[in-house]
């Protein structure tokens, strides 16, 4: 797995972890770097067939949304455990 697929998996977990729709998170990155993201442009970053080209300006951002600490976004393993099918947290 590509790193830019290593951060797409991990954004969505975060995301999904936090109870947010992609609206929302778009949202709350836009109200951090003054240019929220759409559903379209939040779906495209999350996708891992073809995942997108992070820049470090992205990577800091999700950083300070998320509050994590920038490697977890560079983790193999997710930095919360989903279920492989519907994406979903994993009880833990």
């Amino acid at each position: 797995m590509s790193i830019n697929e290593t951060v797409s998996r991990n954004v969505r977990a975060l995301r999904i972890a936090r109870g947010w729709t992609q609206e929302e998170a778009g949202r709350y990155f836009g109200e951090l770097t003054g240019a929220p993201w759409s559903n379209a442009v939040w779906s495209a970053a999350e996708r891992q067939s073809r995942p997108r080209d992070w820049t470090a300006f992205e990577i800091v951002h999700l950083s300070r949304l998320f509050g994590v600490p920038l490697g977890d976004l560079f983790q193999p393993e997710s930095p919360i455990p989903t279920c492989p099918t519907c994406g979903q947290e994993v009880p833990r």
